[in-house]
């Protein structure tokens, strides 16, 4: 990310941004947040795969950590990091059984209309 301009740096002020405030600890926020976007823009879910994308996973769950304001959070979430997670429809709590679930769903329904009934193999199992 290239440094801010004066007049993105006086916009952002306009709307009580911290990131002007705050530097390279929002700049790194916001470099996650964008990562968690195109995550969510490419998949259309927040499951991050442990194996796939560590880092990730960590930063979202250090989120939720962060918004619930535990004793060990040194750090609770901002009102604008808030919004800007709700914003994308940002969990607060994992509900990758369900998404899951409605994924296996779709699978099923599709392998139905594809071949006619719901009587699966072991070789016909949808991956």
């Amino acid at each position: 990310y290239a440094p801010l301009s004066d007049e993105q740096k006086s916009l952002l002020e306009s709307i009580d941004c911290p990131m002007v405030h705050q530097g390279n600890e929002m700049r790194s926020w916001y470099e996650k947040y964008d990562q968690l976007l195109n995550f969510w823009q490419k998949h259309g879910h927040f499951l991050v795969d442990r194996r796939e994308d560590p880092s990730l996973l960590k930063w979202m769950l250090r989120q939720r950590t962060r918004y619930k304001g535990t004793e060990l959070v040194s750090v609770p979430l901002s009102k604008h990091q808030i919004c800007h997670l709700e914003r994308i429809g940002f969990a607060w709590q994992s509900d990758r059984d369900e998404v899951e679930w409605q994924m296996r769903y779709d699978e099923l329904v599709q392998f139905g209309e594809e071949h006619g009934h719901l009587r699966i193999k072991e070789q016909e199992k949808p991956s």
